[in-house]
């Protein structure tokens, strides 16, 4: 599946063609952003992500609450998520 195949006609994205787990890849074609910098993002706790065997993964309700603006990353001091 293209990045075409989860936009709608208007070019935003359709997130309901996703499930309800994103990995990085999707989310990072979401948002037409550099996968290593989203995922450089994800380790210092700038984006909402979580690790399940090692591999990392974004909640569609989390990159909705990204892309409306609710989302606030935690303070700048927090440590590195990367474990």
């Amino acid at each position: 599946m293209t990045n075409e195949d989860h936009r709608a006609q208007d070019g935003s994205p359709d997130l309901m063609a996703y499930g309800p787990v994103l990995t990085p890849e999707e989310v990072a074609q979401v948002l037409r952003l550099n996968q290593q910098h989203l995922v450089r993002l994800m380790r210092q706790g700038k984006f909402p992500a979580f690790k399940v065997a090692g591999a990392w993964r974004v909640r569609r309700s989390a990159l909705e609450a990204v892309m409306d603006g609710t989302w606030q990353p935690p303070d700048a001091g927090a440590a590195d998520h990367d474990e």
